[in-house]
């Protein structure tokens, strides 16, 4: 798809990767489910990695290993955190419970954050990492 070779930043979502998409490109195989879902996280994992420098020049000597910090179910995935681990081996993987906010609650957070950027008339994308073609405010206001 075109999203491994789009440059960072970038996004995506269900709106790519979806069942069709897994049908698609199973379509004629038979691999046993757990070397599906392996393969995924592998995916995961290498696409995370690829968008990554494998040293990177912010580390410094009160700083050890750059930090990449995982919400969502990931952090809750041992065997991808060890893989991203193992690929990016001058990175610290952490969950973002680390920064006082549990990682089940980055998408809450999220669209309060969004939530309170369009009651102050704020744009609240990012056309860049989008594809919007300009900065918009988001959302709108149901009253009651």
């Amino acid at each position: 798809t075109p999203y491994f070779t789009a440059p960072a930043p970038k996004s995506t979502g269900r709106e790519m990767f979806t069942l069709d998409w897994l049908d698609g490109e199973l379509a004629g195989t038979s691999y046993a489910p757990v070397d599906v879902q392996r393969t995924l996280q592998a995916l995961t994992c290498h696409s995370i990695a690829r968008q990554l420098p494998a040293r990177p020049e912010s580390v410094g000597a009160s700083q050890p290993k750059a930090e990449l910090f995982v919400c969502g179910g990931g952090a809750h995935n041992a065997p991808l955190l060890k893989e991203l681990a193992s690929l990016l081996p001058a990175w610290r993987i952490a969950s973002t419970a680390e920064l006082g906010l549990a990682p089940d609650w980055v998408e809450g957070a999220a669209f309060a954050w969004l939530a309170m950027y369009f009651v102050h008339r704020k744009p609240g994308n990012l056309p860049a990492v989008t594809g919007a073609s300009r900065p918009a405010v988001l959302g709108a206001l149901y009253p009651a």
